[in-house]
């Protein structure tokens, strides 16, 4: 999944430590955030090259590693797109429907 990231931001070449602090310098991430994937990396390669299954606390983090940046990268972003158009279309119709010499109520 973090490959995949990695490659939808255009943060790919070069192995995925890499990846992953390139991911922090454009901005995507935030440090502490690229720390928890290095360390979900690490338990990626035990599990793949020492076949070493992580215990089921390790699992859950992972999964919520994961979760986080699913949410961070892809399901805020399009949260708060919506709500700026939802506020500027509500303040283009409040505008509209104003009567002369009454103020519009304003968020500044």
């Amino acid at each position: 999944m973090v490959e995949a990231i990695c490659a939808d931001k255009n943060s790919a070449g070069g192995n995925l430590e890499a990846k992953i602090d390139r991911l922090v310098q454009e901005g995507h991430l935030a440090s502490s955030q690229a720390d928890f994937l290095h360390l979900q990396r690490f338990m990626g390669n035990a599990a793949a090259h020492e076949i070493e299954s992580p215990d089921r606390t390790e699992f859950e983090a992972a999964v919520d590693i994961a979760e986080s940046l699913l949410k961070t990268l892809y399901i805020l972003p399009m949260l708060a797109k919506e709500m700026r158009k939802s506020q500027t279309q509500l303040k283009a119709r409040n505008a509209r429907l104003a009567l002369p010499g009454v103020p519009v109520e304003s968020d500044e």
